[in-house]
């Protein structure tokens, strides 16, 4: 992890809710931060460093982690599927 400075202070959103805050980052040590990692996105420890980030945002951050759902309970549902898996308009079923 790479520890940015911040700041506490009210967070600013639509959803308006009393006692939110929010923590906003130092910009220039940010900045710094990225550019640091841009300079050589090859070297391996940066290479690391993405592959854990990705890693984390799939487990972590996915919409079946959001609901704590299983990955099971999104899968597509193809019992109304056209006959050729096309939407094609003539193959739809009617509902009456």
């Amino acid at each position: 992890a790479i520890c940015i400075p911040f700041t506490i202070g009210p967070a600013r959103t639509h959803f308006e809710v009393a006692g939110s805050v929010w923590a906003e980052p130092d910009v220039g040590a940010l900045a710094r931060a990225m550019v640091d990692l841009a300079a050589d996105p090859g070297a391996p420890e940066v290479v690391a460093r993405v592959d854990r980030a990705r890693q984390r945002i799939l487990t972590e951050h996915s919409w079946s982690a959001a609901c704590g759902v299983s990955q099971k309970a999104w899968q597509m549902r193809s019992n109304n599927r056209s006959s050729r898996y096309t939407t094609c308009w003539m193959e739809l079923p009617v509902v009456s």
